[in-house]
C-alpha cells in the first residue's frame, strides 16, 4: 500500500496525515539517497514544519 493510497483513509478517519520524500537528491520521488547528514536535516525541518502546523509537540512515525 503506497501513501497515496493510505493517507485518505487515515483522514477519513481523522488523522492529520504529513508525508515526505527527503535525500532525494534532484532524483524526484526517490529519496534517502543522501548523505545521513544531510538527509536529517531535511527530516528535522519537515518535523518542525509539521509541528508549526499543527500545534502537536509530538509526532508519531
Amino acid at each position: 500500500m503506497s501513501w497515496n493510497t493510505l493517507s485518505p483513509l487515515l483522514a477519513q478517519a481523522g488523522y492529520c496525515v504529513f508525508t515526505t520524500t527527503y535525500g532525494s537528491e534532484g532524483l524526484g520521488p526517490i529519496g534517502a539517497a543522501a548523505p545521513v547528514q544531510d538527509s536529517a536535516a531535511q527530516i528535522g525541518s519537515f518535523i518542525d514544519q509539521v509541528e508549526a502546523t499543527t500545534g502537536a509537540k509530538k509526532l508519531t512515525w
